[in-house]
């Protein structure tokens, strides 16, 4: 928000909120804010997340003000109403990414020790006992599929100190 507001401070704290704005996005499966200019986007904004209040982020206040303009009352919508498909910790993470003020946002690395990547890095860790398992119909338009396993993946994680552009030469091109 504060880069639609023509902020000239430029800090981590907007790539978060690009971060919180992208994960609803991930979700939902299209825009979370579909501005077409920046009053419409600072519109799409207050829809969404609420007029912002003076204690909860002055500087918005400030900013606005020398564009000539005031925050429209809007009481927003809670996340939890609009991304329907994401769990507790995830609305959780969306709504401290996507705070007003900047300087209540979460940093890099509070975001990668947050709950929800937690949740995610266990949940990882079910996913890959799964490929293991037998599938329990056959395939018959591609029998050679029947006894798949996750040797790929495993190779990856065998090898994750390698980057992608190193396996990628490596392998002729072909992934």
């Amino acid at each position: 928000p504060e880069c639609v507001l023509r902020s000239v401070n430029y800090s981590a704290s907007m790539d978060v909120f690009s971060v919180g704005a992208i994960m609803a996005e991930l979700y939902l499966l299209k825009p979370l804010f579909p501005g077409k200019s920046e009053l419409d986007q600072l519109s799409r904004l207050i829809s969404v997340l609420g007029t912002p209040k003076l204690n909860d982020w002055p500087e918005g206040f400030k900013l606005i003000q020398k564009m000539g303009m005031k925050f429209p009352n809007s009481p927003g919508y809670s996340l939890e109403s609009l991304i329907t498909t994401a769990s507790p910790s995830a609305i959780k993470f969306m709504n401290e990414t996507l705070s007003w003020d900047p300087s209540k946002r979460p940093t890099a690395l509070d975001i990668i020790n947050n709950s929800f990547f937690e949740e995610q890095r266990n949940n990882h860790l079910g996913v890959v006992n799964q490929f293991n398992k037998k599938p329990k119909t056959q395939n018959t338009q591609y029998p050679e599929n029947n006894n798949y396993n996750i040797n790929a993946y495993n190779n990856y994680n065998a090898n994750n100190n390698t980057s992608i552009n190193n396996q990628y030469s490596n392998n002729g091109g072909h992934t």
